[in-house]
């Protein structure tokens, strides 16, 4: 979605060596790939800098209690704005995710789904691309 609309996206790419590589699908031209090995992202010297400090974040990923988390607190402690996507947030227990988001949230991050991005970011429905957007989250 963030590619129809011109919203730059930023990866992070835990561990390659042992957890493997980004998919192609998430590792396109127009996406910033920054590899770490810190759970939190914002560790990682180039990571704030790939963002302008006025802009918002929107953030999805795997492990929501563990690298999702650190690097939402470290934004949210940086002074950044962050939305976290509760449906697009994996781990393995389901009770790792719910306690990561309940604690994300009291720290200050707003809870979002994926419809609600969706459709802020296209904000009418004469955008003109609606119509693949429909067809993203359907």
């Amino acid at each position: 979605m963030a590619e129809l609309v011109d919203i730059p996206t930023v990866v992070t790419e835990q561990n390659a060596k042992g957890l493997g590589a980004t998919v192609a699908e998430l590792a396109t031209t127009e996406t910033r790939l920054i590899h770490k090995m810190t759970f939190d992202a914002v560790r990682e010297r180039e990571f704030l800098g790939t963002v302008p400090p006025d802009r918002h974040l929107v953030v999805a990923g795997c492990e929501a209690h563990v690298c999702v988390q650190q690097t939402v607190l470290g934004l949210i402690d940086a002074g950044r704005k962050v939305y976290v996507v509760r449906d697009a947030l994996g781990s393995r227990r389901a009770e790792d995710k719910e306690t990561a988001i309940r604690r994300m949230e009291r720290h200050g991050a707003e809870i979002v789904t994926t419809e609600m991005v969706v459709f802020e970011w296209l904000e009418t429905a004469e955008h003109p691309r609606f119509r693949e957007a429909i067809a993203l989250i359907k």
